[in-house]
């Protein structure tokens, strides 16, 4: 029943913690909660981009914006960043392509944690309690 893991500066020990209540650390301590494959887990892929806009509105200031919006539609595959515009954009496409003007984009992660647990790959928030 892992809630958590968190860094002891003190020791320089890792701990895994059964709750996942975050509290203030007085002592610097930094802790990791894992997350619902549902809600937070983005792969990044500098480099590259997703082909077609989104329907709608698909220009976004900042990733969480985009990130949040792509969750609610069906024709989102992923979220393409065009550094020419400075906006995150709703992408339909699946496929990633090399980008010529280093775009970035973020795909939901298809594996689930536990798969992901198993190759090394976990993918937890950084949430620090100091």
């Amino acid at each position: 029943d892992c809630g958590g893991i968190t860094y002891e500066t003190k020791s320089r020990m890792f701990t895994l913690r059964k709750g996942d209540d975050l509290k203030t650390s007085p002592s610097g301590e930094i802790s990791w909660k894992r997350c619902s494959i549902s809600t937070a887990a983005w792969c990044e892929h500098k480099g590259k981009y997703l082909s077609e806009y989104s329907s709608g509105n698909y220009r976004y200031e900042t990733l969480d914006q985009a990130q949040y919006e792509c969750l609610t539609r069906n024709d989102c595959g992923g979220i393409t960043y065009e550094p020419y515009s400075e906006k995150f954009t709703l992408r339909r496409g699946n496929d990633l392509k090399t980008s010529p003007s280093d775009e970035i984009s973020w795909k939901r992660c298809s594996k689930s944690i536990g798969d992901r647990a198993k190759s090394n790959k976990v993918v937890y928030i950084t949430i620090p309690t100091v």
